[in-house]
């Protein structure tokens, strides 16, 4: 099973001063193109608390918070929760456990699509044979349908052949008979 995401990077700073304006300006340009996308994922790799300050401004969680798009977010550490994280659909201890999250549910997404693949491919087989039954039965009644008068009429064929045996039997005995 080959699984393929479509990536598109926008660096942001993700410590410092300039951490929450470059978020938040990714996050505009993620919104004017935003029928291109299915999801967003915010992650970073582990840090102390004093570097995770930015993921606890108003404007950063309240740009996740209003995104008409999932926000996932795969923040490093595991002791504390920033408000970004809480304001998101999911959040993941680190990147690699959101990475994981992605990757099971587009299997699981694509199990579902062989599951429905395989019932139309069941489907379609039984309504084949569904179909044949029925051609092969219109076949057997339409041969019924011209063979029946040419049984009758070999019956009838067949009783004048046995009328006129028995009347050639009788003109034949009355003839040497006489």
């Amino acid at each position: 099973l080959n699984l393929n995401f479509k990536i598109k990077l926008f660096n942001s700073a993700m410590i410092g001063s300039q951490a929450v304006s470059e978020i938040v300006n990714s996050l505009k340009l993620i919104y004017n193109q935003k029928q291109n996308f299915d999801a967003v994922c915010i992650f970073r790799g582990g840090g102390g608390e004093a570097t995770l300050q930015c993921f606890n401004d108003y404007l950063l969680s309240k740009a996740i918070a209003k995104f008409p798009l999932p926000v996932f977010t795969g923040i490093g550490h595991a002791t504390n929760l920033t408000i970004a994280e809480q304001v998101s659909n999911q959040n993941f201890v680190s990147p690699s456990d959101l990475a994981i999250f992605l990757i099971n549910r587009l299997k699981n997404e694509v199990n579902k699509i062989h599951t429905l693949t395989e019932n139309i491919s069941l489907l379609l087989k039984r309504n084949l044979e569904y179909q044949n039954n029925n051609f092969s039965q219109k076949i057997n009644s339409t041969k019924l349908m011209f063979l029946n008068p040419l049984k009758t009429k070999q019956l009838r064929l067949d009783n004048l052949n046995s009328n006129f045996y028995i009347l050639f039997l009788i003109f034949d005995n009355f003839i040497f008979n006489n």
